[in-house]
């Protein structure tokens, strides 16, 4: 009862958050009547318990948006422009194959994924197709959306809540006892996943997206023509930054003049075009830190999340 409860609160926090999400719902209903088949009353007491915190979630929201906007339905688009919809294959074939907004292009792990889902399924099948739905029903929400791509993102941010949803699966791979190929394939998908996302990291695509050298180029250029996609844009400005911050960091260059603070240029990507993305480097380029303790504090950052990684080794390991 407790973990039912607990999961209606999550999902209505979630609600409160990405508003769509309320979409999930459907998928989650269906795998807690399938869990409680062919005992009808029992499938409705459970669906309950987890409805009841996401319906407060939702009479929270529109509380929210009558007294924001006027309207509970208004979440703040309802007069955006941006959120309009489209057609849901156009969206889907760009979600799936562009590269502007690929979905496995930018997250090659998935691919094995849905592998791994499919196999899932075929072993336990109401898991298999919450996880399942719920990836399905995200996916075709966001791919019905005119801006299906997020627009002046790097890569489809929107379709990230369905990365857990896929990565899930690939636990049986690591359980499994004959998984040693399959093992080094999740290995090798997740390598290759953080080499991409790597340029997305080091520089803010919204400093180098639209810039003066590129110009402004259609929404469709940028989804559909390789040289103008985020991904190529980010991996040509990183080459440049990174060697560029390394001399202004260690004092082999001096600091760039930093750009007046006027109108619209008053955000970091406007005043720090320059910079790597990373708050130790915006510290320097600030003068609050020197380049010797930025590199330090970069160099402890890193060096946390190289431990943790250790760590998670360690624990696989542990559990073989």
């Amino acid at each position: 009862v407790h973990t039912l409860v607990l999961s209606g609160v999550g999902i209505g926090v979630a609600l409160l958050v990405r508003h769509e999400l309320v979409l999930i719902s459907l998928p989650i209903a269906l795998w807690l009547a399938l869990e409680s088949w062919p005992d009808w009353r029992r499938a409705l007491r459970q669906i309950s318990m987890v409805a009841t915190p996401a319906v407060v979630a939702v009479m929270i929201t529109g509380y929210y948006n009558w007294i924001r906007f006027g309207n509970v339905f208004d979440t703040g688009y309802l007069r955006d422009h941006t959120a309009g919809f489209s057609s849901v294959f156009e969206g889907a074939l760009g979600l799936l194959f562009s590269p502007g907004g690929s979905f496995f292009l930018y997250s090659p792990l998935l691919i094995l994924g849905i592998v791994a889902l499919y196999e899932l399924t075929r072993h336990d099948r109401n898991l298999g197709i919450l996880l399942g739905g719920v990836s399905l029903v995200m996916f075709c929400f966001y791919a019905s959306l005119e801006h299906w791509d997020a627009d002046r993102s790097y890569g489809p941010r929107y379709l990230l809540p369905l990365a857990p949803m896929l990565c899930l699966p690939l636990v049986r791979w690591f359980a499994c006892s004959t998984g040693d190929v399959r093992r080094r394939a999740v290995i090798i998908g997740l390598a290759l996943s953080f080499m991409v996302q790597l340029p997305g990291v080091l520089v803010d695509f919204s400093k180098v997206g639209n810039t003066p050298e590129i110009g402004y180029q259609t929404r469709e250029v940028r989804r559909w023509q390789w040289p103008s996609s985020s991904f190529a844009l980010n991996v040509k400005a990183a080459s440049v930054a990174v060697p560029a911050n390394f001399r202004f960091l260690t004092g082999i260059d001096p600091s760039p003049p930093r750009e007046p603070a006027v109108g619209l240029a008053r955000d970091y990507s406007s005043q720090f075009s320059y910079s790597l993305d990373f708050w130790w480097v915006y510290l320097f380029f600030l003068t609050t830190v020197s380049g010797t303790t930025s590199l330090l504090l970069g160099i402890a950052s890193l060096g946390s999340a190289g431990a943790l990684l250790l760590l998670l080794r360690r624990a696989v390991i542990h559990l073989d």
